[in-house]
């Protein structure tokens, strides 16, 4: 028999207590999340960047493979990379909310593996993020941050 002096001890959380650790990470998910956001969206302009370049890559070894010109050329947020002969096209879309411009207009990719070189600039409207996809007449492709 238990003796009428002695509590008995029960083990877990009061639902005040839980109700405050809610409320607490609630607040700070509430602060995080616009950085989070912000950087989801360097993230995915980085990814986007690099997809041009590999795919600008690509037709750069196309044209090789198969010599005949291969032409790039961005125009109203996509790059379309179409071969000489009109048989191969591509087309790349860049993500909601950026911008893609061409400094040259036509890139051309040529047999020799060179090209007519030129740089094509992605950038987030809404963040000061922005990428440079450089390719030089010897047909070398770089991104570069600006």
């Amino acid at each position: 028999m238990r003796s009428r002096g002695h509590r008995r001890y029960q083990q877990g959380f009061t639902l005040l207590e839980v109700l405050l650790v809610i409320s607490i990470f609630s607040i700070a998910a509430a602060i995080a999340a616009p950085s989070i956001s912000a950087g989801l969206g360097k993230v995915e302009l980085k990814s986007a960047a690099k997809k041009i370049a590999a795919s600008l890559n690509s037709a750069r070894n196309e044209a090789i493979r198969k010599r005949q010109n291969y032409y790039a050329q961005a125009q109203e947020g996509k790059v379309l990379i179409s071969s000489e002969d009109m048989k191969f096209k591509k087309e790349i879309t860049s993500p909601s909310e950026s911008r893609l411009t061409a400094s040259d207009g036509v890139i051309a990719f040529f047999p020799s593996g060179s090209s007519s070189g030129g740089i094509i600039e992605i950038s987030n409207e809404g963040s000061k993020t922005a990428y440079a996809i450089k390719v030089e007449n010897s047909g070398i492709i770089k991104v570069n941050a600006l």
